[in-house]
């Protein structure tokens, strides 16, 4: 299970998606990550908790014209870039 750690907050300001960092994150990660769309719908999903391939399916359902291994590659490099904010459970 892979799932965004609580002190991590996804604010959509004005057209923007925005991860604002709060309590100690905000003390270890200084400033805030912008998010495309995609990479929202992913956040939010693993604010609920998921697992890699529960995560790919959903991605595939929603980007119909992506194909498996471009929404893989996509979820692997969004987890490796935001991988101070998540935390992963057996």
């Amino acid at each position: 299970m892979i799932k965004t750690k609580k002190n991590y907050i996804l604010q959509k300001i004005g057209e923007e998606y925005m991860v604002i960092p709060v309590g100690t994150a905000a003390e270890q990660f200084r400033g805030m990550l912008t998010l495309n769309e995609s990479a929202a719908f992913y956040w939010r999903e693993l604010e609920k908790g998921t697992t890699f391939d529960s995560l790919a399916v959903l991605a595939m359902e929603r980007f119909e014209d992506a194909d498996e291994e471009t929404v893989k590659k996509d979820i692997m490099e969004f987890l490796k870039d935001i991988s101070f904010a998540t935390e992963t459970t057996p």
